[in-house]
């Protein structure tokens, strides 16, 4: 009877351990579980991260290329107001010039006049002096206008000369801003690879515990069995 006793408490005991056994391996089952889980949605939070940043190069370049658009329209319209004026300024020119001739023409029908009813040879030499005179005031309203002339395409020039630069320095600057969206976008992946990589390893040293958990109950239950065979024996 007390032999039939121990046995029965024996196997009861057995049973008890055994569903602890069970129970401790369903239990890390179910934290191996909840850890796969927190790790793709590590993953997954990573991967919308990575999209919405790539969203906001995509509209930073975008935008760039909008402000570029704008820019070369309002270099265009700085030349093209500046042909408008270079052709205003010329038709004031010709217009001067139109105006001298007819003045010219005026003033020497006004000496030949002059001459004609001059008795005097004094008269024609004031005359020819008066003429040389107003000939050297209108070379020198030429020469004026050629300089003034000079002076505006120089200006225009100097106005497109600076339009290409700050062109060059904005395309520069979009340039400058894409390679600093490129070294973010890198250290950005090699921070979710690091992140995936840390819990590969956090995932390998827990398998690794569970799987000691699991040998040292192996342990304990060859221990367990090897006493309850002495127990057995010596009763």
């Amino acid at each position: 009877m007390v032999i039939v006793e121990t046995v029965f408490l024996v196997v009861i005991v057995e049973t008890v351990f055994l569903v602890v056994i069970a129970e401790t391996v369903f239990l890390a089952v179910i934290a191996e579980t909840v850890f796969l889980l927190v790790i793709m949605e590590v993953v997954f939070l990573a991967v919308i991260v990575e999209m919405v940043f790539l969203a906001v190069i995509l509209e930073t370049v975008f935008l760039a290329v909008i402000a570029e658009t704008v820019f070369l329209a309002v270099i265009l319209e700085t030349v093209f107001l500046a042909v408008i004026a270079e052709m205003v300024f010329l038709v004031v020119i010709m217009d001067a010039v139109f105006l001298a001739v007819i003045v010219e023409t005026v003033f020497l029908a006004v000496i030949l006049e002059t001459v004609f009813l001059a008795v005097i040879a004094e008269t024609v030499f004031l005359a020819v002096i008066a003429e040389t005179v107003f000939l050297a005031v209108i070379a020198e309203i030429v020469f004026l206008v050629v300089i003034t002339e000079t002076v505006f395409l120089v200006v225009i020039t100097e106005t497109v000369f600076l339009a290409v630069t700050v062109e060059t320095v904005f395309l520069v600057v979009i340039m400058e801003m894409v390679f600093l969206a490129v070294i973010m976008e890198t250290v950005f992946l090699v921070v979710i690879m690091d992140t995936v990589f840390l819990a590969v390893i956090m995932e390998t040293v827990f398998l690794a515990v569970i799987v000691d958990t699991v040998f040292l109950a192996v342990i304990v239950e060859t221990v367990f069995l090897v006493v309850i065979a002495e127990t057995l024996f010596l009763v």
